[in-house]
């Protein structure tokens, strides 16, 4: 329940507040993101004689890098992978409590959790690199910096973010070519199921973030985003980031599928809320429950959440 807990908290803090395998490129001829299952196994090739190197992160702070950080501390599950994709899992020495992919990051040892980093313990590390986890995390930044602990600020919003948090972090540790590989693999695996379903009819969609208050994601979210791209229309897009969605709304917008993750609320649950069993989605069991640490998380894996989207979505694709 913790890691539902840090994946709504980014879901929903990020936006109130400013408002994640480097290989080969999919075949045009099959919608199919599973090759970026795991990430990359190849070491981080390094390029030393980039240093001193500065980058911009997303929060816009300059940061200059003066030689190549050979120990890293990921504060959000979304940087875990992607350093993890970059091939940087060797030089990880902390992580938060809820960065469980891949399988390595639950050896590595935890500095924060729901309550935030754990500040003494990460100087403890001496990284020479903390990845942050962005607006959430701002008092937890000033702190590293006034311990002269370098910082950088990746947690992505949507989709041009991450393409900038992938090529920040990739100049930021020698790995360039890496991150451009890994952009690159994502874009195009993206595009080939963009490009299947956008002659397609657009089903209504809803995507319960929290049913606990109807949280949804509206306009400017990633999730909306992959909706579109999925072939989708997202009932919410009238609302602006992560918000209460009321369920006469809901019932209004009469969506033609819910989707859900598995702690956000179970289709039965929603099936049992009696407004909604007039809902389309509901009276043709239209509800389908997806991996939260995949849909919920903007990182390497944004190919697979684009997937299982376009699989619920537009299922004739993948026929």
């Amino acid at each position: 329940m913790k890691n539902v807990k840090w994946n709504l908290l980014i879901l929903i803090v990020v936006v109130l507040m400013a408002l994640t395998a480097c290989s080969g490129q999919q075949p045009a001829d099959q919608p199919n993101a599973n090759d970026a299952e795991g990430p990359s196994e190849q070491q981080a090739e390094t390029s030393p004689a980039a240093y001193p190197v500065t980058v911009t992160d997303v929060k816009g702070r300059s940061v200059t890098i003066e030689k190549e950080p050979e120990s890293i501390v990921s504060l959000a599950p979304s940087n875990t992978e992607t350093l993890f994709a970059l091939g940087l899992g060797d030089k990880i020495v902390g992580v938060d409590e809820y960065s469980n992919y891949p399988e390595q990051a639950n050896a590595i040892k935890k500095v924060g959790n729901f309550n935030g980093p754990n500040i003494e313990l990460i100087a403890q590390l001496k990284p020479d690199l903390v990845v942050a986890g962005g607006y959430i995390q701002d008092e937890a930044i000033k702190k590293l910096e006034d311990l002269k602990i370098l910082v950088i600020s990746s947690e992505a919003a949507g989709l041009e973010e991450l393409y900038q948090t992938i090529d920040v972090l990739g100049k930021a540790t020698g790995t360039q070519q890496q991150a451009k590989q890994l952009v690159e693999k994502l874009k195009s695996n993206m595009k080939t199921i963009a490009d299947k379903t956008a002659s397609l009819d657009k089903p209504k969609v809803y995507f319960n973030v929290d049913i606990n208050g109807f949280f949804t994601a509206g306009k400017g979210t990633f999730i909306s985003e992959l909706i579109a791209m999925a072939g989708g229309e997202n009932v919410a897009d009238d609302s602006e980031g992560y918000a209460q969605y009321s369920v006469e709304k809901i019932v209004e917008k009469n969506p033609d599928i819910i989707i859900t993750t598995e702690h956000a609320g179970s289709p039965e649950d929603i099936k049992n809320v009696e407004t909604l069993k007039s809902v389309n989605a509901v009276k043709n069991d239209k509800i389908y429950s997806l991996d939260a640490d995949i849909v919920n998380r903007l990182g390497p894996r944004v190919d697979q959440a684009l997937e299982q989207l376009a699989r619920v979505i537009h299922p004739e694709i993948f026929e």
